[in-house]
This record gives C-alpha cells, sequence and structure tokens, in this order.
C-alpha cells in the first residue's frame, strides 16, 4: 500500500494535495465543533445553535467549496464532467427547492425545517471566482453577501 501511495502522489498535482490536506485538517477539528453545537443547543436552544452555527462556518464552508472546486478543475477530465454534472445538479436542486417550499405552502410543517440550496449564492460564487481567476487576480476568498 506505501508503495502504490508513492507512486499515485506522483502524478496528483500540487493544488489537488494542498486542498486535500486542507480538508484533512477541517475534518480533524469536526469532533469538536459537534460538542460545542450539542453544548450550544443544551444551553440556547437548537434553533439559536443552528443559526449561529451557519453564520460562523458557513463562510468556511464556502471557502473550501470554491477551493476543491478549482483544485478538482485542474485534472484532466473534470472540466468535461463538470459541464455535465453541473447543470443536472442545478436542476435537481431547483425542483428540491420548489418542492420544499409548495409542501411548506401546503401546510406541512416539518417541511419548514428543511434547508433550500442557496442555487444563486452558489452561482455567483463560481461566477466571481471564475472572472477573477481569468483575469488573474485571483488570491483570496471574499464573502458574497445575500
Amino acid at each position: 500500500v506505501d508503495e502504490t501511495v508513492t507512486k499515485l502522489n506522483v502524478f496528483v498535482p500540487p493544488p489537488v494535495k494542498q486542498v486535500s490536506s486542507e480538508a484533512y485538517g477541517a475534518a480533524q477539528k469536526v469532533p469538536q465543533v459537534a460538542k460545542s453545537f450539542v453544548s450550544k443547543a443544551h444551553q440556547d436552544g437548537v434553533v439559536v445553535a443552528s443559526k449561529s452555527f451557519y453564520t460562523e462556518y458557513e463562510p468556511a464552508a464556502v471557502e473550501y467549496m470554491v477551493k476543491v472546486y478549482h483544485a478538482l478543475y485542474s485534472l484532466p477530465l473534470f472540466p468535461h464532467l463538470a459541464e455535465v454534472v453541473i447543470p443536472t445538479a442545478a436542476h435537481w436542486s431547483e425542483k428540491y427547492n420548489r418542492t420544499v417550499v409548495h409542501m411548506t405552502a401546503s401546510h406541512y410543517p416539518f417541511c419548514s425545517y428543511l434547508p433550500l440550496v442557496p442555487i444563486e449564492k452558489i452561482s455567483k460564487t463560481f461566477e466571481g471566482k471564475k472572472k477573477k481567476k481569468e483575469s488573474g487576480e485571483m488570491e483570496g476568498i471574499t464573502e458574497i453577501s445575500d
């Protein structure tokens, strides 16, 4: 296994290595974050804890999502795969959002707790990063406000 990993390491592009090590570091923080969330939920309630969690970690999640996307985009077949997968994912995300909104309006109270996929925010984020990358400005990740 060690020999295989060493051989594979030669073919993996540096951006993918960097993003995977950052993802590994983020994954190691998950138990600590989960404990703090549960503690806050016990103290302040689930709704307050959820809003706090979202506000605190959403910008970091967007940042990692963009980094992973750009690292994967440097792989040979990923751009072609993305041309097929991204429109399909957007289509099904829109269907999901419409279903959740319809079910909530139809007086199914549990549906109001389901999150909507922020399609517009995701597309704005990737479009902004794509334009910056094309113009050579892509250094840091800037947050897009709602």
